[in-house]
Formats: structure tokens, C-alpha cells, sequence
């Protein structure tokens, strides 16, 4: 039996530090699944602490202040 790769997104948009200690969930992720493929959702003005990040294959930014609800999607 083959498995599938898995897919995982990891949403933190809280504060700055909220998103530094999150980081260890992308490790323990990559660790886990090596094949998987890890997105994480934060809020804006914290992208830059997760740039190159070497497990990470999109960071997807949330501007809470603009159309809290409406700019989710």
C-alpha cells in the first residue's frame, strides 16, 4: 500500500511570538510526514519571520484589519 502525501495548514494569527512558537509544530510536521506539503496562515506585517523557511511551501498572509471575515477568503 502506497501512501499519500499529506497536505497540512498551519494557521497562527496571533501575535509575533505566537507565530515564532509555532514553528514547531512545521518542524515536528516535516519530521513526521518528509513528503508532505506545509502552508502556514498568519497575519499580516509577521510574514518576513517566516521567509525561506525550508519546510514551508506557502505562506498565505490574513489582513485582520481590512474586512476582518470577507478577507479570509
Amino acid at each position: 500500500m502506497i501512501a499519500k502525501p499529506q497536505s497540512f495548514l498551519v494557521i497562527q494569527t496571533a501575535f509575533i511570538g505566537d507565530v515564532i512558537l509555532a514553528t514547531a509544530v512545521v518542524e515536528k510536521l516535516h519530521k513526521t510526514y518528509p513528503d508532505s506539503s506545509i502552508d502556514f496562515l498568519l497575519r499580516k506585517g509577521n510574514e518576513s519571520l517566516l521567509n525561506n523557511h525550508p519546510h514551508l511551501r506557502g505562506v498565505l498572509i490574513w489582513d485582520k484589519k481590512k474586512g476582518k471575515i470577507k478577507n479570509l477568503f
